[in-house]
This record gives structure tokens, C-alpha cells and sequence, in this order.
């Protein structure tokens, strides 16, 4: 990195010195050189950490390190043997590498019933000590501050658990462990599909007007009909990118006692299941499950 060199003074007594690199990072070595000349000068380097040194006559490079990040001041002072004195001073910004936070997994692919390990894996570009917190419920950093988090995997399925490292000068970053699903634990399609139905009641049941799913790109959409004025065939359809889509063959009077079931699947994910019972005279009786395939039973959502 260049070096980064004090303006010259309007007078050509005051000293003049560089230094580099321009941006030193806690701990590290920056080295300071004159830029001016006095053969019979008395050379004074000092710091605002309390370094100094004294060069008579010539004035060698000048090396420090500076253990605390921000601003610290330099200066150069010149004794002329009749009595002159002159100072320059120039501020030095110290930058703080900011942590990088990061987590390893033990196994990376838990089975059913199996506990993972949730190891800290941080890394700071300046060596400084860190301390880190867990969030392994998603309510917030509380969860302890150990080298590792062991928990059984089924109980951290489709969660986020998030590790925050920070460094002695306050720099924070926030790391998230990936999720765990992938073998065994099945994680919940997302986002989640949502299923509408909008209509009105009849004298012989309902008149469904809309009847829309939104789901994410992949997602395989079945509906079925079972009652009095059910269209004959429903082809199911699978999404190319995510999108709201209209079941216009169901849009249509339905009578009391029909039932429409709409699951929507992706493989390796729960889906969701939406169940509407007509009822006569009275609003139509909906269900929200999950399901794992599109011919698979409904079951609560945990």
C-alpha cells in the first residue's frame, strides 16, 4: 500500500514525514520515515501512547505499533543548534478488522433421533480476543456463550440457529447455521403456500368465486372435487416461479355436503393441505394441515 505522506508546510523548517501502510490495523507495524533534512538537527519522534525516540544529527525510520483502533497522533520535532524548534504532527487512523462469524455443523447431515453440534468456526483478521453469544430458539442471543451447542436435531428442525462474535473494539457480525432437513428431519416448503377461497353463501350451499393458491417456484399444485357440481377432471399443475395462481375450474356453485382439497407439495419439504366443506346455509366449514407428498394424509402442522 502506498505510503501516506504529510503535506509539505509553507515553511521549509517544520519536518515532514511518511508513513505506511496508510491503514494500519490494530498490533500491526507502521513505520514512520523523514522526509526533510537538518544535518545538525536533534530529532524527536513521539506518540500519544506515550513512544518516543531521539535521533541527533541523522533521523532513522521510526517503527511503532499501535494496540487500540481509532485515530492516534504522530509528531516529529526538530532542534536546530541555535535554538528553533519546529513539530509536525499528523493523525494516523487505526482500522479494526471487523470478525467474521461462522458456524460448522457435527454431522452436517444428522438423521432422525441423532444431536448435532453447532461449533464456532469465527475467525478475527486482527487476532483479537472475541466473545459470542447463541440464539438457538430464535428469541434472541440468551443461549449461552460455549465453543459449541449440542441439541437433538429434531428439536432444531426448520429453525435458524445464529451465533453473534464480537471483537474487544465492539465490532459484531451474526452468523446462521444451515438449516437442518436434509436427511430425515423434513423442513416446511418456503414460504409457506397460502390457499384463499372467497364467495358467498346459497340456499343449496356456496358460490366460490376465487379460489387461488400462491406458492414458491416448484411447488406441485393438486386439487380435487367431491360432491354435487364438481367438474369432472382437475389436472394438477406445477409451478415454474413463484406466483399466485387461479383454480378457475372450481370458481363455480357448489351443493351442500361437497368438499374441495387442495395439497400443495415440493419433494423433501412438508406442503400444505386446504380442506372447504360446503354446508347449507351456513358458511362453508375450511381445514389447514400439512402434507409431506400429494397423495400422503394430512396431518396437524408442528
Amino acid at each position: 500500500m502506498a505510503a501516506a505522506l504529510v503535506p509539505a508546510s509553507a515553511q521549509a523548517a517544520p519536518p515532514q514525514f511518511a508513513f505506511e501502510p496508510a491503514q494500519p490495523r490494530p498490533g500491526q507495524e507502521i513505520t514512520f520515515r523523514a522526509t526533510s533534512r537538518c544535518s545538525f538537527c536533534t530529532w524527536v519522534w513521539r506518540t500519544d501512547d506515550g513512544a518516543s525516540r531521539t535521533d541527533r544529527g541523522s533521523v532513522s525510520p521510526f517503527r511503532h505499533r499501535f494496540t487500540t483502533a481509532g485515530p492516534h497522533t504522530v509528531s516529529l520535532s526538530t532542534r536546530e543548534p541555535f535554538g528553533r524548534d519546529e513539530t509536525t504532527t499528523v493523525s494516523v487512523t487505526v482500522v479494526n478488522g471487523a470478525p467474521v462469524a461462522a458456524i460448522t455443523l457435527s454431522p452436517s447431515a444428522p438423521s432422525p433421533g441423532q444431536d448435532v453440534t453447532f461449533i464456532d468456526a469465527s475467525t478475527d483478521p486482527d487476532g483479537d480476543p472475541m466473545t459470542r453469544t447463541w440464539d438457538t430458539d430464535g428469541d434472541g442471543f440468551d443461549d449461552g456463550t460455549a465453543a459449541s451447542v449440542t441439541l437433538p436435531a429434531g428439536q432444531v428442525a426448520g429453525r435458524t440457529v445464529r451465533l453473534q462474535v464480537t471483537d474487544i473494539y465492539g465490532a459484531v457480525t451474526v452468523a446462521a447455521a444451515p438449516q437442518i432437513g436434509a436427511a430425515g428431519v423434513t423442513p416446511r416448503l418456503r414460504p409457506f403456500p397460502r390457499v384463499r377461497f372467497v364467495g358467498r353463501v346459497t340456499p343449496r350451499g356456496a358460490r366460490l368465486r376465487v379460489v387461488s393458491v400462491t406458492a414458491p417456484a416448484g411447488a406441485r399444485i393438486d386439487a380435487r372435487c367431491v360432491g354435487k357440481g364438481c367438474p369432472r377432471r382437475i389436472v394438477p399443475r406445477t409451478l415454474k416461479r413463484a406466483d399466485t395462481v387461479r383454480l378457475r375450474v372450481l370458481e363455480r356453485a357448489l351443493r351442500s355436503g361437497t368438499r374441495v382439497r387442495i395439497r400443495v407439495t415440493v419433494a423433501g419439504t412438508i406442503g400444505k393441505f386446504a380442506e372447504l366443506r360446503v354446508r347449507r346455509r351456513a358458511s362453508p366449514a375450511r381445514r389447514d394441515l400439512c402434507v409431506r407428498t400429494p397423495t400422503s394424509a394430512p396431518a396437524r402442522c408442528n
